[in-house]
């Protein structure tokens, strides 16, 4: 028994060097991976990879504004769940089931020399770029950004600020109580991803108007995502329409039946 004490001492010791050491190493590679894709810096305060399960918490996540800004963060995500596919990961293939993104607040800021910190996202800036150039039907130059499939995202937004330090002294502040709730699926790009969230948000705003943001030129890489759900949400609508217009029709011929049947046992009875 005084054997296995230390054995058994020294692979729980091993087990907990094992966890620490793959969650630092996952949240090394996530910071990574947001700022290849956003061209800014994250913060993780606090990850958990689940034990039984092929899931993965993350707790108070921020992105960074760029250097040059009075306020530190552009995107405040309290909790960030997601459910991966183990099989494909392990053969180097980022593959996410499902994506449950909570961003409590979006901060749109304009500095003193009148620069939007959403200028700074590379994503938003490609976009821009692209949509000056009037490049859109070139074909896409190769990057080095990872391939990711997500196939269910769950986006949640709480609130939107924009801050304006053009006109000096203190901020006009702007706050916008959005508490969306919306869910995309297939998706297959990571600047999709990080546009469709800042489309999504500022769509359902004035800051379009107040920042002088070309709105319609950003939603141009999601366009074909934001189509797919409403097409979807169409056809569903179309589905429901016709199955009640069926059954109303059903019913109506059951309605003439029945009386046709009434009417003619009150002949026979008079």
């Amino acid at each position: 028994m005084r054997i296995l004490t230390p054995i058994l001492g020294f692979i729980v010791a091993v087990a907990i060097i094992f966890m620490i050491g793959k969650n630092v190493i996952v949240k090394a590679a996530v910071e990574g991976g947001v700022k290849a894709v956003t061209g800014l810096t994250l913060n993780i305060q606090s990850l958990k990879i689940g034990l039984r399960d092929s899931s993965l918490g993350i707790n108070y996540m921020k992105l960074n504004n760029p250097k040059g800004y009075e306020d530190k963060t552009m995107f405040d995500i309290p909790e960030v769940y997601v459910d991966y596919n183990l099989s494909d990961i392990l053969k180097g293939n980022i593959h996410l089931e499902e994506v449950r993104l909570n961003l409590a607040t979006f901060t749109v800021i304009k500095n003193r020399e009148g620069v939007l910190n959403l200028d700074a996202l590379k994503p938003v800036e490609q976009e821009i770029k692209k949509e000056k150039s009037k490049e859109s039907d070139k074909p896409k130059e190769k990057t080095n950004l990872p391939e990711i499939q997500i196939d269910l995202l769950k986006l949640k937004v709480g609130k939107v600020i924009y801050k304006d330090y053009s006109g000096g002294g203190e901020p006009e502040v702007k706050e916008f109580n959005l508490n969306l709730d919306s869910s995309y699926t297939n998706i297959t790009d990571p600047k999709v991803l990080v546009s469709l969230i800042v489309t999504k948000a500022l769509m359902s705003t004035t800051i379009g108007n107040l920042a002088n943001i070309d709105i319609e030129g950003l939603a141009g890489g999601i366009k074909g995502q934001i189509e797919g759900q409403l097409g979807t949400r169409l056809g569903q609508a179309e589905d429901i329409a016709k199955v009640t217009q069926e059954g109303l029709e059903k019913t109506w011929e059951g309605t003439q039946g029945a009386a046709k049947e009434i009417t003619g046992k009150l002949k026979e009875l008079f």
